[in-house]
């Protein structure tokens, strides 16, 4: 297991592996001894799968990535909930026009999450669970995000199979913003097969956090 402790989306450690980041969590010239998502997601690529993500960080905390994440090891979990609620407790707030957090392997848990987008990509992603987190709405998931660059909540494309999209939040088309968050809830293209979208509340959701399902 690693343990992220900043919001900040920097990559100053030694990434080379978990125990080698957790042991040096900066370099000598950014002495701030903080592990970010960003560099655990790069240890864990280079330690192997198996492996836990979990975050040290405030209920509500959000990171706002540059740029894409990505989970390119097999057999990880992430999980977001911080105070033991089962509800999510971090956000990741990235750029408005981008998947935030990209899924190109598989075996991989991520759950109690908030992001506006989150993709499974090629054939390589197969046997993912995606479950409790909330799409397209605040770390609290009470209101809608701000309308910007419209992007799927989920999009499964590229072959991506036998994943399954279980008991999220996911607001489409926000009755709040006439221009969405959100374009597709979930979206499914090309060679994509054999998904399981269950127990999920996928609608429009208005400022006080209700949902009109779709």
């Amino acid at each position: 297991t690693i343990v992220v402790n900043t919001t900040n989306d920097v990559v100053d450690g030694d990434t080379s592996s978990i125990q080698a980041l957790i042991a040096e969590p900066h370099l000598p010239a950014n002495p701030n001894g903080e592990i970010s998502l960003r560099e655990a997601l790069i240890a864990v690529f280079n330690t192997g799968p198996g492996n836990t993500i979990r975050f040290d960080l405030p209920s509500g905390a959000v990171i706002v990535p540059a740029s894409t994440l990505y989970l390119d090891m097999a057999n990880t979990t992430i999980d977001g909930d911080v105070n033991g609620d089962g509800l999510p407790d971090v956000a990741i707030n990235g750029p408005d026009n981008l998947v935030w957090l990209q899924i190109i392997t598989g075996g991989n848990v991520v759950r109690h999450l908030a992001l506006r987008s989150l993709g499974l990509a090629g054939a390589g992603a197969s046997g993912n669970l995606i479950a409790n987190n909330y799409i397209g709405t605040t770390v609290d998931g009470s209101a809608p995000l701000a309308a910007g660059k419209q992007v799927n909540g989920i999009q499964i494309v590229a072959g991506a199979h036998d994943n399954r999209i279980e008991a999220n939040l996911i607001a489409a088309n926000s009755e709040a913003l006439p221009n969405s968050a959100i374009s597709a809830g979930i979206l499914i293209t090309g060679s994509s097969y054999s998904n399981v979208i269950a127990g999920n509340r996928i609608g429009r959701i208005t400022t006080t956090g209700t949902i009109t399902e779709y």
